[in-house]
């Protein structure tokens, strides 16, 4: 999707003023520009053409390019110019018409903009995580909230399979939610467990616990519903999240890191 900013509409119009505003201020419409009034028209001419050609504005950008490569020939009158432009504007207008444009309220666009979403030492840790969490900001901002859900729960399980790894779960378990948590919680307090973490000091319990009830709690209120239909999710409940899935991922990088098998084949 193309990005623009409303400076830039402003500055086309700012553009096409300034030309016609220098057009009206002549009293001999007759007379050709001098080399300084032509480098003005030029000038804004170049703007214009090039806001216009991001836009895919081909018609008008054409009528500007023939009209710009022209006056490198010959200097036009001001009545010619005024002529030019008058083609030009209504080209413009036209064209415009025919965009169909979106505008990111205020409040959303960091979200678009992918700014802040996770932390530093998140994105440090799991790089992987760079794309979702993007995309998840996009459909925020586009109001797509369950499909920005969708994204978050997708980086969350970055976290879940690096913490499925380091209890050594089975590869063909880790990309199941259900499967990944109950080997991981074994892992933690089942002391028969052939993976049971050994040496364990009771910081590092709190953490793994606190950590695979954070995991249990995003599968169970966010990762199954949005799975499933007619489970949908709007603004608030999307918003929350963002911040949920931050912390946790910032909490499992304290200690994981991105894993080297990412779902099982």
């Amino acid at each position: 999707m193309l990005q623009k900013y409303a400076e830039d509409f402003v500055e086309i119009g700012r553009s096409i003023q300034s030309i016609v505003g220098h057009i009206s201020t002549i009293v001999a419409p007759n007379d050709k520009l001098n080399d300084k009034e032509l480098l003005i028209i030029n000038v804004n001419l170049a703007k214009i053409m090039a806001h216009a050609l991001t836009l895919q504005m081909h018609v008008s950008f054409g009528l500007m390019h023939g009209t710009y490569k022209k006056y490198e020939l010959s200097a036009p009158t001001w009545n010619e110019i005024s002529v030019e432009m008058e083609f030009i504007s209504r080209a413009i207008n036209a064209e415009l018409k025919t965009k169909m444009l979106f505008f990111i309220l205020p409040h959303r666009e960091l979200y678009f903009l992918g700014k802040n979403l996770l932390s530093d030492e998140t994105l440090e840790k799991y790089p992987s995580t760079k794309w979702d969490i993007e995309e998840a900001g996009k459909c925020f901002a586009t109001e797509r909230f369950t499909a920005a859900v969708h994204h978050l729960m997708r980086v969350a399980e970055y976290g879940l399979v690096s913490f499925a790894e380091f209890c050594k779960v089975k590869n063909k378990d880790r990309a199941n939610w259900n499967k990944a948590l109950n080997e991981i919680e074994s892992a933690i307090r089942d002391h028969k467990h052939p993976n049971y973490i050994q040496n364990m000091t009771k910081e590092d319990e709190q953490f793994y616990t606190e950590a695979a009830a954070w995991l249990r709690n995003v599968k169970t209120a966010w990762r199954n519903p949005v799975s499933h239909i007619p489970t949908v999710y709007d603004e608030p409940k999307a918003l929350e999240l963002f911040g949920a899935i931050k912390s946790l991922m910032h909490h499992l990088s304290m200690r994981f890191k991105e894993g080297t098998v990412v779902c099982s084949p």
